[in-house]
């Protein structure tokens, strides 16, 4: 279960990293190279109805790396925070905050570049504990010579949860919209 749960917030980690690409004003002239990514085929209607943003490069870099800002000040606390009222529980919160954070990026995003900026921080706060948690709850529950083991299967989740979302989170910016892809994860 702790492997799925790192799969889980790896996928919603990563997924605006994809988005992104279709949320920017792409007709707009630009110092780059001609675009890599399959275009759509004439034969197939794509209902691609999601807004775009004519933000520059500063902005995309403040919004991609706003999530990190929330993520390190949560470490320390989390660990302090699971050994005192239950690393369960706060694994639980962290990915339940996650995953309601990642449901309201599309809304954030058409309310502006602030707003979507803070709720990434706020979903970092909430990823934040999910490692200090975990390594608490193992460090309790584990036994001594399988705790390695079992620390192996779980931070697994997290690269699976990297290696699966991206591609996929293409195929679903592709096929539907950049929006969808933070309702499917």
């Amino acid at each position: 279960m702790s492997c799925y749960g790192f799969f889980v917030v790896y996928a919603l980690r990563v997924n605006l990293s994809v988005a992104m690409v279709n949320m920017l004003n792409s007709t707009e002239e630009a110092n780059h190279t001609k675009s890599v990514c399959k275009t759509h085929q004439p034969g197939i209607k794509l209902n691609h109805t999601a807004s775009v943003y004519n933000w520059d490069s500063e902005t995309q870099g403040w919004i991609l790396g706003s999530f990190f800002y929330g993520y390190i000040f949560t470490q320390i606390p989390g660990g302090y925070l699971a050994s005192r009222y239950g690393a369960k529980w706060l694994l639980g919160l962290g990915i339940l905050c996650t995953t309601v954070f990642t449901l309201l990026t599309p809304v954030a995003a058409d309310m502006g570049a602030g707003y979507l900026i803070a709720v990434r921080i706020l979903e970092g706060i909430g990823e934040g504990v999910t490692y200090p948690s975990m390594y608490a709850m193992w460090a309790a529950w584990a036994p001594p010579l399988e705790r390695s083991k079992l620390v192996s299967i779980s931070v697994t989740g997290a690269q699976l949860g990297t290696v699966i979302a991206l591609p996929l989170s293409a195929e679903i910016c592709y096929y539907l919209d950049w929006t969808w892809i933070f309702y499917i994860f």
